[in-house]
């Protein structure tokens, strides 16, 4: 299986887990990482609670910086939702995590480090 992101294709690396899976871009090498891993963890329910449930999403990739030194570069969403939301609440919820990442204000937190926005 593969997946596009930004016209760049990334291919399931090795066999999966059942809890994760790690796919390579075409720039991946054995020292140069360009992955992206997708993972999730089971909702543990109680008597009186049915969980909640755990995704996450992981970009790494090995970048050259000016003084040619390298390094690994993450990006890493985490997802804890309970069981049981609704599709309408959880779309509203990712659609506010994407347009804040996107806008001058998320870009401010990523780039900057910046709080105050």
């Amino acid at each position: 299986m593969s997946i596009t992101l930004n016209t760049l294709v990334y291919n399931q690396d090795s066999q999966p887990t059942a809890d994760k899976v790690v796919y390579t871009g075409p720039s991946h090498t054995f020292s140069v990482k360009d992955q992206l891993t997708l993972g999730r963890t089971a909702p543990k329910a109680t008597s009186i609670f049915a969980g909640v449930a755990r995704s996450s999403i992981k970009r790494t990739k090995t970048l050259t910086l000016a003084d040619s030194s390298v390094h690994e570069a993450i990006v890493e969403l985490t997802v804890s939702l309970p069981v049981g939301a609704a599709d309408a609440d959880i779309d509203a919820l990712v659609n506010d995590i994407a347009d804040f990442a996107i806008s001058t204000e998320g870009t401010n937190v990523i780039r900057k480090h910046d709080l105050t926005v």
